[in-house]
């Protein structure tokens, strides 16, 4: 094996590896157990290098010892919190859509759709009020 097929592939993708051929699976675990201490230290050297998650962070520290270059931090995405109110706000939008796409197809009557569509929109606003300040 060639010490380049180390670094991990660009976008951070834990499973699969890019190399000449195309993308490997990755299949082999390695288990390490640690201190309480030694595991916060990992998590906040991970989190000060811009990568989200530790198996990430240490195959790149790894390969980068290896090859005898360190690679270049990534990109820091949102913190997980952010990451999950982000998902949990497409839940939302899903579920807002199907409901008016509901009324839409229902015999409700004009007045009550339209308030229904009226409280909507305001959801969707607070929605994208939500997302901005999440960026």
């Amino acid at each position: 094996m060639d010490l380049a097929e180390l670094d991990p592939p660009k976008g951070g993708g834990h499973l699969v590896a890019e190399e000449a051929e195309g993308p490997v699976k990755r299949t082999r675990v390695v288990a390490v157990r640690l201190t309480d201490g030694e595991h916060a230290a990992w998590v906040a050297a991970a989190a000060e290098a811009g990568s989200g998650r530790l198996g990430t962070w240490v195959r790149t520290t790894m390969a980068g010892l290896l090859t005898g270059h360190r690679a270049a931090p990534s990109r820091p995405g949102p913190p997980p919190e952010v990451a999950a109110l982000r998902a949990e706000l497409a839940r939302v939008g899903n579920n807002l859509n199907q409901a008016v796409r509901a009324v839409n197809v229902s015999d409700l009557d004009r007045v009550s759709a339209a308030e229904l569509v009226a409280r909507v929109d305001a959801a969707e606003a607070v929605m994208g009020q939500i997302r901005e300040a999440l960026r």
